[in-house]
């Protein structure tokens, strides 16, 4: 399922999300959450940052940034985080992506641990007017909690926490064929 969150003015726009992944469905489905910025309501065209939770027991997972153009997936950059420890239910992640024109910028980290200064970063030309943004579950990725999600525009950085008070974003809640 997708959240498509807010159309933006396109100039130097950050999307941050600390989230929790309660536990892993037995499938063979990848399990994955992504933040993304798309050209419509419809995420099948956008660019993505995705963190791949672990097999149970593992310390080690998966950060993509990726381009979905005509359904074709092109993995733009990537990496690994390793947690001092088995990633559990009580791991919280922090994601933020970033786009500057048609440069897109990425980054995830465990809780507790300095955010990182470097970024994924790729330029992707194509994918320019991808203004839209919002979240992507997929593969068993309804056991996750989304514990804050926080848009910047303008050049500003997402906070990765709610600050005064409760934020609610509205708006439906979209599968990728858009129903």
């Amino acid at each position: 399922d997708s959240m498509m969150l807010n159309r933006t003015n396109g100039v130097a726009v950050e999307l941050a999300m600390r989230i929790r992944y309660i536990s892993r469905d037995v499938v063979s489905m990848g399990w994955s959450t992504s933040l993304l910025f798309s050209n419509t309501n419809n995420p099948s065209n956008s660019v993505n940052l995705q963190i791949n939770l672990p097999d149970s027991g593992s310390s080690s997972l998966t950060l993509s940034l990726t381009k979905v153009i005509a359904n074709v997936v092109t993995t733009l950059a990537s990496s690994s985080i390793t947690a001092t420890e088995a990633v559990t239910s009580t791991t919280d992640f922090l994601l933020r992506l970033r786009k500057e024109g048609s440069v897109f910028k990425a980054k995830a980290w465990l809780d507790g641990t300095s955010e990182p200064t470097s970024w994924l970063q790729a330029t992707a030309s194509d994918a320019v007017n991808f203004n839209n943004v919002g979240v992507l579950l997929a593969g068993g990725a309804q056991h996750v909690i989304i514990k804050s999600i926080a848009i910047a525009d303008a050049g500003e950085t997402a906070p990765l926490s709610i600050i005064g008070g409760n934020r609610n974003v509205a708006g439906p809640l979209k599968k990728p064929d858009d129903t």
